[in-house]
């Protein structure tokens, strides 16, 4: 882990109090020093959750771009009706990500033992 993400990790358990038990628990000693070993199914659905996270942020955005094209749309029905389906899709999109995202996590939680 890098410096970064162990001071990020250290603020955020010292803000909610009683730091070394929470850094105990999601694997960082009171030095930020790992303790946890990683295994390569924990580096697999780390790197699937950034993946997921990211398509989902993209189909928030092409919720919003939707919007913004019925909004500005000036009547046309054609330009309408185009930002009606993608916005349509942009949901489901999202939705579906939303349900892989959770089940993952539930997986990696359940499977993997792992916060």
């Amino acid at each position: 882990m890098d410096n970064f993400k162990k001071m990020a990790v250290g603020l955020v358990a010292i803000d909610f109090g009683k730091s070394s038990e929470r850094l105990q628990k999601i694997g960082i000693d009171s030095n930020f020093n790992t303790t946890q070993t990683f295994s390569p199914a924990l580096v697999v659905t780390n790197v699937i959750v950034y993946i997921l996270s990211f398509v989902g942020l993209v189909f928030l955005v092409m919720i919003l771009y939707s919007g913004f094209k019925m909004i500005f749309a000036g009547g046309n029905d054609q330009e309408i009706d185009a930002a009606k389906t993608r916005l349509k899709n942009a949901v489901l999109g999202f939705i579906v990500i939303v349900l892989a995202f959770s089940i993952l996590l539930f997986i990696r939680a359940t499977v993997l033992n792992v916060l």
